[in-house]
């Protein structure tokens, strides 16, 4: 016993490679920050939802998807085209939304990043 004991404190006193180190601790912070993580994730999640559904239902209530469509069948690649494009589709999409919606969406996507690397704590029970 006093064998395994000493075995125990001389790893416990020898240093780590810092790679190893950082892995470490990550790993047990992302372990420690789970019920968080899983917070944040279904409330970006239900945002993300509701809000694609919200400019969806705004696109179709102001009949753009017709003036979409017009845009996506004449598409020719030119300048003024593009440039004409831009401009009806800017009186046509909401912008706020659209952008709160790309952010959301950068954050899901990273959220997933995390959970896809630490896949292994966060499913742990």
């Amino acid at each position: 016993m006093k064998d395994n004991f000493d075995t125990i404190k001389y790893l416990n006193e020898k240093e780590a490679p810092d790679s190893i180190k950082k892995r470490s601790l990550m790993r047990i912070r992302i372990i420690k920050m789970r019920p968080f993580i899983y917070t944040i994730s279904a409330a970006f999640l239900t945002n993300l939802l509701f809000l694609s559904n919200h400019i969806i239902q705004h696109l179709i209530s102001s009949e753009a998807m017709s003036v979409i469509n017009v845009f996506i069948s004449d598409f020719e690649f030119s300048a003024d085209y593009l440039g004409n494009s831009f401009l009806g589709l800017r009186e046509v999409i909401p912008l706020t939304e659209s952008g709160i919606l790309m952010i959301n969406l950068i954050l899901v996507v990273y959220l997933i990043t995390v959970f896809k690397k630490y896949r292994t704590e966060l499913l742990t029970i």
